[in-house]
């Protein structure tokens, strides 16, 4: 395990420029490549600078290779170190034009010189390369979003062996009640498994749903087709290069397949909000079974200076989770196909696959500096465990009577009972358990110290532990 790190809090993206996701709320990589001033466009020259190079491979005669070549690495220029400039030529250009896509083939012609100029975004629709660099921008978040997952699930693994090599037990509720005992670190487990879950899906989403399209403006491949091109080929290989699948479109792939990916962005939202849910439950003052220390600087509320803190960083990632899931609606709304293209989609996607990729990559990073940063309170937990005073072991009471020839009824009855009694009177249930005759016509002194003892009565909770990291923990979908 790692040694306990510096909290992780807003203004960690590394950028200033923006808006609040990707400067205040974001981490580096991701805020850098969703940076929506320039996303789209920056893989919009990605995809227009190899077409014309795929093009020219097979059919030299109709874009030759020496201006495909050029095309291809001024594109790579571009992107390189000269996209604010670029952009700002692109953004004078559409206010007069009104049409973003055409205005950044037009500059890029412009940037390329006359020779090459014909072969710019040649046989292809606007959408070709716009819907298609979107695919190209997921197909870079996915990866970022896997991986992340992958590491706030061993983050999880990792806490939750440590906890239990310090053999921690904590109580676990069902309802709002104490439960039955547990080691502490197996919630994490079932959210390990959870994560792992995500990162699988999200994974099937990088395969199967992040498409390319550059099938023209009804989806049949119409100026390729008339110049002898064999479009399909074209958009295969193209494809191939860029990682995405090739999609049998209209003029849009369908947008089901964005959905898709944005239900699981969802999903795993709700999951990282689970992991914090529970951190923030036993942070509480009522609890206290895991405490955060405040960094040197900290400073509370001030109508409360009491107070160490408030759990901002698990409520804002709660928040941020609810972001997600409004986000799929919305992206949702916009699968329905009447004619071959609309637009309803378009500046809502520019603005939600920035929003939500960066909010998911910064809730799994936040997720994963709380738990490393907070720390179970032994005192507090064994208080916890001690707290409904034994109660919690009336079931394993219920089958020891039931095992010593108890009919099963009475065993129910009786061991709720007493353990319901020894909680309103404040003794421990084995003393109840002990004073009642019927009880210990079947059990012994001996017996009932052992079973009424909820330090005793932990399952399979270590062993499901030991599993879940043995089976996880470490374990990558991607090529590292």
């Amino acid at each position: 395990m790692p040694g306990r790190p510096k909290k992780l809090d807003t203004n960690a993206s590394g950028r200033t420029e923006g808006g609040l996701v990707g400067t205040r709320y974001g981490m580096p990589e991701m805020s850098k490549l969703m940076d929506d001033r320039f996303a789209i466009t920056s893989t919009m020259l990605e995809v227009e600078g190899i077409v014309p190079y795929a093009i020219s491979r097979r059919y030299p005669r109709l874009v030759p290779p020496e201006h495909a070549g050029r095309i291809q690495d001024v594109a790579y220029r571009i992107r390189a170190g000269g996209m604010d400039d670029f952009l700002g030529r692109v953004a004078e250009r559409e206010a007069v034009t009104h049409h973003l896509e055409d205005s950044i083939f037009e500059t890029l012609r412009e940037e390329v010189g006359e020779a090459a100029r014909p072969y710019v975004h040649i046989f292809l629709t606007s959408a070709d390369s716009s819907e298609t660099a979107k695919y190209l921008l997921l197909k870079k978040g996915l990866g970022i979003l896997i991986r992340g997952t992958e590491e706030l699930r061993d983050t999880c693994l990792g806490v939750a062996t440590e906890w239990l090599k310090q053999g921690h037990l904590h109580m676990a509720s069902t309802h709002g009640a104490d439960a039955l005992p547990e080691y502490l670190g197996r919630r994490l487990a079932t959210e390990a498994y959870m994560l792992d879950s995500n990162a699988n899906r999200l994974f099937y989403d990088s395969d199967n749903h992040v498409v390319g399209t550059l099938s023209g403006a009804t989806g049949n491949f119409h100026p390729m087709r008339a110049a002898g091109i064999d479009g399909r080929l074209i958009e295969q290989e193209c494809c191939g290069i860029w990682g995405l699948t090739p999609s049998v479109s209209l003029q849009d792939p369908p947008r089901e397949h964005l959905a898709y990916i944005f239900a699981d962005l969802a999903i795993s939202g709700r999951t990282v909000a689970n992991v914090l849910k529970w951190v923030k439950y036993l942070k509480n003052t009522a609890r206290g079974e895991l405490r955060e220390e405040p960094d040197e600087g900290t400073i509370g509320s001030s109508a409360m200076p009491h107070k160490e803190g408030n759990p901002s960083v698990e409520e804002r990632t709660v928040g941020l989770s609810y972001g997600l899931h409004g986000n799929f609606t919305a992206i949702l709304e916009t699968t329905s196909r009447e004619d071959a293209r609309h637009l309803e989609g378009s500046a809502l996607d520019r603005i939600k696959i920035p929003e939500s990729f960066i909010m998911l990559d910064y809730g799994n990073a936040l997720a994963a500096n709380v738990l490393l940063r907070v720390e179970p309170q032994p005192e507090k937990l064994k208080a916890g465990i001690w707290r409904t005073l034994g109660a919690p072991t009336s079931e394993r009471i219920r089958y020891a009577l039931i095992n010593k020839g108890m009919p099963e009824k009475k065993a129910r009855t009786l061991s709720g009972k007493l353990a319901r009694e020894a909680m309103k009177s404040g003794r421990k249930y084995a003393h109840s358990l002990l004073e009642d005759p019927e009880v210990t016509r079947y059990l012994s002194r001996e017996q009932i110290d052992e079973f009424a003892n909820p330090e005793n009565y932990t399952g399979d909770s270590k062993r499901i532990i030991e599993q879940a990291h043995e089976e996880l923990f470490g374990k990558r979908l991607l090529a590292q």
